[in-house]
């Protein structure tokens, strides 16, 4: 009785979080001209062991993609350009960078822990997603011969995490994130790790999934708040904005 009552707990988190996350998981390939880019696929089966929102593809993704593909002046700030990507999951958006020039693309994402019937055990973390981008990086790196790619572990919000990764990889032209606002509370954690990890020449992508009024104007709030001049376009199908922000110039005196 009490592991039907602990199975069907387990079952309506699940529930929850497909109305959370909403669009159904997208294609796992994305091309790039002559270049097609595989996502690894056999990460989803960790979609309902961890908290592993990246073990599939969304939708978003393919916007920020078609973004960069489609946008002259995105295919300007692309050649060599230092890349990173937020949250990457499967890291496609990177990947696409890198088959339109950038020079190096670091794909980042953050420990999952492992969904438990249990509320009592301690949380487990993992490298699942990790795992994941490490994969998906070496399995098309022979598509992209003239870049860098990178995989590092980066928390929303970590100070140190952000440093340690602009240390070692930046500084960063252009920074990418798909359906990385899709909960209100990280998105100040984000702007947070955007902020460590921007100069005045960075510019940022980010494809927001429109699920909830709300968190679209939370997101450019907080942006604007920490002297991000934001701009947001439409996506192909108006179900995901494309935020294009950088850090406000000083002032010439």
């Amino acid at each position: 009785m009490l592991r039907r009552a602990k199975d069907l707990a387990l079952q309506t988190l699940r529930g929850a979080r497909a109305v959370l996350f909403g669009p159904s998981p997208a294609s796992p390939v994305v091309t790039v001209g002559d270049v097609v880019l595989k996502a690894d696929t056999e990460a989803s089966k960790h979609y309902f062991d961890f908290h592993a929102t990246g073990a599939v593809v969304w939708p978003a993704t393919h916007a920020l993609c078609d973004y960069l593909i489609s946008r002259p002046h995105m295919q300007a700030q692309l050649q060599g350009a230092r890349v990173i990507e937020l949250g990457a999951g499967h890291g496609l958006a990177g990947l696409a960078a890198a088959a339109l020039g950038a020079r190096s693309v670091c794909l980042t994402d953050r420990l999952v822990p492992r969904l438990t019937r249990d509320p009592a055990q301690p949380v487990v973390k993992s490298e699942v997603q990790l795992d994941t981008l490490r994969r998906t990086a070496k399995e098309n790196e022979l598509a992209l011969p003239h870049c860098i790619l990178n995989v590092e572990e980066l928390t929303f919000g970590d100070t140190s995490h952000a440093e340690r990764v602009l240390q070692s990889h930046g500084p960063f032209d252009v920074v990418l994130g798909s359906d990385v606002s899709f909960y209100g509370p990280y998105i100040p954690l984000l702007v947070r790790s955007l902020v460590t990890l921007c100069s005045e020449s960075s510019t940022v992508v980010l494809a927001h999934a429109r699920r909830r009024a709300a968190l679209e104007e939370m997101l450019v709030q907080e942006l604007e708040a920490h002297d991000f001049e934001v701009a947001v376009a439409r996506a192909h199908d108006d179900s995901v904005a494309i935020v294009e922000c950088s850090l406000r110039r000083p002032a010439s005196v």
